[in-house]
């Protein structure tokens, strides 16, 4: 099976209380090979958050490879390293 790891797990919690929600996810990747080679195993860990400020207004954060691992899903491409988001939705 090409670029499919032989094991892959993902674990996931959220907590939510009153307008905050925070939530983070772990994906673990062992025995990945692709063009026949083997790839280094990885994990990553990110993280979000979610601010109901009112009815309309939602504030989001969210921080991805928070431990900025090097990994590879494809031979020869690196994926980003540690990135962070913040947004605002409005709604009308």
């Amino acid at each position: 099976r090409a670029r499919r790891p032989e094991h892959l797990t993902n674990i996931g919690i959220e907590y939510s209380k009153d307008r905050l929600s925070i939530s983070s996810n772990i994906r673990l990747v062992k025995n990945l090979i692709d063009g026949g080679v083997k790839l280094d195993n990885y994990e990553i860990l990110d993280i979000s958050a979610r601010f109901h400020v009112s009815e309309q207004l939602t504030i989001h954060i969210r921080a991805e490879n928070l431990f900025d691992a090097k990994y590879q899903d494809t031979l020869a491409f690196f994926t980003p390293r540690e990135a962070a988001y913040v947004g605002v939705r409005m709604n009308f």
